[in-house]
């Protein structure tokens, strides 16, 4: 495979209206399907059972996608299979290959006839090769490429779309810069992407959680690029500064109040007397007052 540091001047785009259905991360990779189907079904290749497919193995999506693991690959296509996006298939030739092969379940819903790129075939035809399918097992296998099963792994991204050409907007560079500052090793373009496909919130919040991290010395079992995409999937559990100000407040009121009955837990605290949780995300008068609703109900329990 390339190195993914040659994607550097790459955007990746998803359909808005795919991720609204189905969220931002199959979005992403219904573009990635749309791509390779489109230009199978332009070259008249890989039509069987009235369907055109597209093969590749898991590990070679994830080298196209690096903002993604192999393992989240393979979690996202288990559930476009699950929600009727895909369809699964093998035709390859020996029985030795296990690549994979895909279809769209509803060709018509998911065609991409709108981009521009396939108003302009001749373009692509003089610029991509048909990707060869890779086994998933040791067994050497003979291919016609003199670079064995490598291909180029710019080509195999989306298209650029029209939204990603523009600049980060001005909080978003903010934010850039913010995560550049904490050398991340990692390559522009995938800090570029995950500004682009997350909120400003989620992203605050991870990244004061990373910053926080840092300060105590955590030891990353990874990266620190890995430990803040690991916070953004919510993988990763997330103390907000606002949540850490509530838990302290309603440490400092159960010890004034010599409150017993109050349980303070993870994500919220609760009343054993009333059996009332009120949670640590709040905002910080609206959770002073629940306290305060639920301390005078306590004294009634």
């Amino acid at each position: 495979m390339s190195d993914t540091k040659n994607i550097s001047s790459l955007n990746h785009s998803f359909d808005v209206q795919n991720a609204i259905e189905y969220g931002v991360d199959i979005a992403i990779l219904i573009h990635h399907f749309q791509f390779w189907i489109s230009y199978n079904a332009r070259q008249g290749k890989n039509y069987i059972e009235e369907k055109t497919w597209m093969y590749q193995t898991q590990k070679e999506m994830a080298s196209c996608l690096p903002y993604y693991s192999e393992k989240q690959v393979k979690r996202l296509i288990a559930l476009m299979v699950e929600k009727g996006i895909l369809t699964k298939g093998n035709f390859n030739r020996s029985a030795y290959d296990r690549t994979q092969w895909y279809s769209f379940k509803n060709e018509e819903k998911f065609s991409i006839v709108r981009n521009r790129t396939m108003e302009n075939p001749e373009r692509d035809n003089g610029l991509l090769e048909t990707v060869p399918p890779i086994p998933d097992t040791k067994t050497e296998t003979k291919t016609n490429s003199k670079k064995g099963n490598d291909f180029d792994t710019a080509l195999a991204l989306p298209f650029i779309s029209e939204e990603t050409k523009f600049p980060l907007k001005s909080d978003q560079q903010k934010i850039f810069d913010d995560l550049k500052g904490l050398d991340l090793e990692c390559d522009d373009s995938l800090l570029n992407i995950l500004i682009r496909t997350h909120s400003e919130k989620n992203l605050l919040d991870c990244i004061d959680h990373l910053k926080n991290e840092i300060s105590k010395g955590t030891k990353f079992k990874k990266s620190k690029i890995a430990f803040l995409r690991a916070c953004l999937s919510g993988k990763i559990s997330l103390i907000t500064k606002q949540e850490e100000y509530n838990r302290k407040f309603a440490k400092n009121v159960k010890e004034g109040k010599h409150w017993e009955a109050l349980e303070i837990h993870e994500k919220y605290m609760k009343c054993s007397k009333c059996h009332k949780e009120v949670p640590f995300n709040a905002e910080k008068d609206e959770f002073e007052s629940m306290l305060k609703a639920l301390y005078q109900l306590s004294k009634i329990s």
